[in-house]
């Protein structure tokens, strides 16, 4: 195995692209991703008891790092939920963006969860840790962001303990499906909506700026990334969701909810896209965007207007990619 460098700078400061990341609400999406009922399984795959010390590597806004402060603060192990414990674990969040830091602090606060959570500005390949810090380590989507996957994974196994857990959690792919609305506006918004995404991931969004992957080190071989950085046992989990407005297994409220703030981040996104220069050159005027705000409008008061009676069955679901190793 490749022994662990001394802590160091990087030489490629690939994640201070995030320096001034402020979209929230893209970060805020990824909620979806992780529902309640999913938290024991992830505490059990990721090495987490109601008394651990947890470390959220690259966290934006924090979407994870509140997830497991929940489950920490209820005392969430294992397959049950035990009652609260009376000295629970606590969790921090690093991100190199102030901006996500500072919004994920808020929301922190908003969830009472300042007692066994916070957020603070750091940079991964120098993390403001001693060695043998916490008993985990974990985090989502970080190490596909990094130039250098390897110099922010042994970062992540220096400031974790030996016997702890280090873990990464990727989305695996999703699908969806737009559903059979008892309208001609979904055809219409389908139309917009999929004309404008592909403009915008094709000619506009800048790759420097987003996820991209590693050539030599893509998430499907994190599991040998694990093993030749040193770390044992190796495993790899995958945990599934999935969401429909039509399922009557949510709640109403819930379902309320979804519908209000989904569609709503999707307005705002949007809106955002429409200021943006570049899309009337690949054919997506200001009346399009203008059109497609209008239907998205329509169809979130359709879906408020029909919760109970709606059988459109619009789902989105995919699964989340657990590996995990011990230092």
């Amino acid at each position: 195995p490749i022994k662990l460098a001394k802590r160091r700078l990087h030489v490629m400061k690939s994640n201070e692209i995030w320096k001034n990341e402020s979209n929230y609400s893209n970060w805020e999406l990824r909620k979806h991703r992780f529902m309640d009922e999913m938290r024991p399984i992830f505490f059990q795959y990721i090495g987490i008891t109601p008394n651990s010390s947890v470390l959220d590597s690259g966290c934006g806004t924090g979407v994870l790092t509140r997830y497991i402060a929940h489950g920490l603060k209820i005392g969430c192990i294992g397959e049950q939920l035990a009652q609260p414990t009376t000295s629970p674990g606590k969790i921090i969040g690093f991100d190199i963006s102030k901006n996500l830091v500072d919004y994920g602090n808020t929301r922190v606060t908003d969830e009472n969860l300042s007692d066994v959570c916070k957020l603070i500005e750091a940079d991964g390949f120098n993390l403001p840790f001693e060695e043998n810090t916490f008993d985990a380590v974990t985090n989502y989507t970080y190490l596909g962001v990094l130039s250098d996957p390897v110099a922010g994974l042994k970062e992540m196994i220096r400031v974790c303990k030996s016997g702890g857990t280090v873990s990464a959690v990727f989305p695996g792919k999703r699908v969806s499906w737009k559903g059979e609305y008892p309208s001609d506006f979904s055809n219409r918004l389908n139309e917009l909506y999929e004309k404008q995404e592909e403009i915008y991931k094709k000619y506009i969004l800048n790759p420097s700026a987003m996820y991209f992957q590693s050539s030599e080190w893509p998430s499907s071989r994190y599991p040998k990334m694990f093993d030749m950085c040193g770390l044992k046992s190796i495993h790899i989990y995958s945990v599934a969701s999935a969401f429909s407005y039509s399922d009557c297994r949510w709640p109403i409220d819930y379902r309320k909810y979804q519908i209000n703030t989904g569609i709503s981040d999707d307005i705002r996104i949007i809106t955002h896209r429409s200021q943006i220069t570049g899309f009337e050159k690949y054919g997506f005027t200001k009346k399009d965007f203008a059109e497609l705000i209008e239907l998205l409008n329509e169809k979130q008061k359709y879906l408020l207007d029909n919760i109970e009676t709606d059988r459109s069955f619009e789902l989105d679901a995919g699964h989340q990619i657990i590996v995990t190793g011990t230092k």
